[in-house]
């Protein structure tokens, strides 16, 4: 969302030599083409991810104060990306434009100039170093070019309205600082500023920035538990006091914490508290407020997160802003590990046994610190691995990227009177530090059975010797038998 000004206010102007008309009710509206200039009020830094992203909107009052120096509107939006990394540095470019409008007129004359109030402020844990900051016209006045954890430095430059601008009615600036933390890390924040006709001399401008506390899975990313706290920058972004300055979250869920502010500005003025505290112009104050990363969370891929920020500006009455901020928490990683494990046939005493075992990553994510474990079974003694283990179990393969594989070829000595079971059954199973989606393929066995010895044939039947007496009689008795047959054929 980008929002843009509707605001009323009423004053009076001095017109003609000597006559003095009274402007009362004088109402005008100014739409500031938010989505035709949104490609130009997008920017971020140069770290890698996970991002968290940072969107800051600013709405303001229509109409100018007759009589009253100042046309300048900040408008837009301003992005900025970092690192969701315990430690990582954080920049933060708040700025404000302030039209010197000598004629008093509300317009962008040939020759006033706008004046740019850049706040860059150091809202991360790390201290920064190397810092560079430029607009749309070069270089920019900065005194300093490190900051230490919590300070502040205001950065300005000016622009003189040439007639192309005069033509046009708006002057668009992108502000950008770069910089590096404490680990050689980049940093760097931007920011747009519009300055248009008649657009009034109150703004308020609020960024909301994400920093993540803990860690306590030392995933060194945001995920589920880690400790989020917003940085939260209200920013007058114009000529005209504030009061009544105030910081909503819309969605009381969202945070953990209320919000509270630093009791003194970046100006050093005192500031009362939300819904009381002022500021004066181009003056800033930081809030804070605590998250901690829920499942929820998880689930959605993000933290999301908004807040609204309201002011009361004497002539332009009330003013808002919104500010929004997108924290990735990027999916577990997951790696489907399977495991086969073959071995002989069958299975000797006193022999030596050699099993082959092959892990497989399927994916999708690469399985990290895989570790293949091989209990040595009862009976059995540990001899040698081979291939990619040459330890004993467990193994340490590493990292197994997608569709990669790993072989160990392991060699046991069965005891000579081995009395284990009969299939001998030999487990591995593998493991790494990254969530496996199937477990059930992470174990596999080897079923040998026992070789079989042959059994021996049995000796023939024992018939003792007989003398030649009883192989005599032997002979008339068969003799006699085959006669008595005889006869009993012929008889019948």
């Amino acid at each position: 969302m980008i929002a843009s000004g509707d605001r009323r206010a009423t004053g009076r102007a001095i017109r003609g030599k000597n006559d003095v008309s009274l402007l009362r009710g004088c109402r005008r509206f100014v739409l500031a083409s938010a989505l035709a200039l949104a490609p130009l009020m997008a920017s971020a830094n140069t770290v890698g991810l996970p991002v968290v992203a940072t969107v800051s909107e600013a709405s303001y009052p229509a109409l100018t104060r007759p009589g009253k120096t100042g046309a300048a509107v900040h408008q837009g939006k301003s992005v900025r990306a970092a690192d969701a990394v315990p430690g990582q540095g954080i920049v933060l470019l708040a700025g404000g434009a302030i039209l010197q409008d000598g004629d008093d007129d509300g317009r962008l004359d040939v020759g006033e100039t706008i004046d740019y109030h850049y706040t860059v402020i150091n809202v991360g844990p790390a201290a920064l170093s190397a810092l560079t900051l430029s607009d749309s016209f070069g270089a920019v006045s900065c005194p300093l070019v490190a900051l230490a954890v919590g300070a502040h430095m205001v950065c300005t430059s000016s622009h003189v309205v040439t007639a192309g601008d005069a033509t046009n009615g708006a002057v668009i600036n992108t502000a950008s600082v770069s910089g590096q933390d404490d680990a050689a890390r980049p940093v760097g924040a931007s920011d747009v500023l519009l300055t248009q006709n008649l657009a009034g001399a109150a703004a308020l401008h609020v960024f909301k920035s994400p920093d993540l506390v803990t860690d306590p899975d030392n995933s060194n990313g945001a995920s589920e538990g880690d400790l989020l706290r917003y940085s939260f920058v209200i920013k007058n972004a114009n000529a005209e006091d504030l009061s009544a300055v105030n910081l909503v979250e819309p969605d009381p869920l969202r945070i953990d914490t209320p919000i509270t502010c630093a009791a003194t500005t970046l100006g050093g003025s005192g500031f009362s508290g939300l819904g009381s505290g002022a500021l004066a112009s181009l003056d800033s104050v930081i809030c804070t407020a605590d998250y901690t990363i829920t499942v929820a969370d998880g689930t959605l891929g993000q933290v999301l997160n908004s807040v609204d920020a309201t002011a009361n500006a004497t002539i332009a009455g009330a003013i808002n802003a919104s500010a929004a901020s997108a924290v990735v928490v990027p999916l577990p990683p997951v790696a489907d590990l399977a495991i086969d494990k073959q071995g002989p046939p069958l299975f000797q005493p006193g022999t030596d046994i050699t099993f082959t075992i092959v892990v497989t990553n399927n994916g999708p994510d690469t399985a990290v610190n895989t570790i293949l474990s091989d209990p040595t079974p009862p009976g059995l003694t540990w001899l040698s691995n081979s291939g990619d283990c040459v330890t004993a179990f467990p193994c340490a393969l590493g990292d197994i990227v997608l569709d990669g594989s790993r072989t160990i070829t392991s060699v046991f000595h069965i005891d000579a009177n081995y009395s284990g079971p009969d299939p001998l059954i030999n487990i591995a199973s593998v493991s790494s530090d990254v969530t496996d989606p199937t477990p059930d393929n992470d174990a596999s066995s080897a079923s040998v059975p026992l070789i079989t010895a042959p059994q021996p044939l049995e000796s023939p039947a024992y018939i003792p010797a007989q003398d030649h007496w009883a192989l005599w009689l032997n002979g008339i008795l068969v003799g006699l038998l085959a006669l008595g047959s005889l006869s009993l054929a012929r008889r019948s």
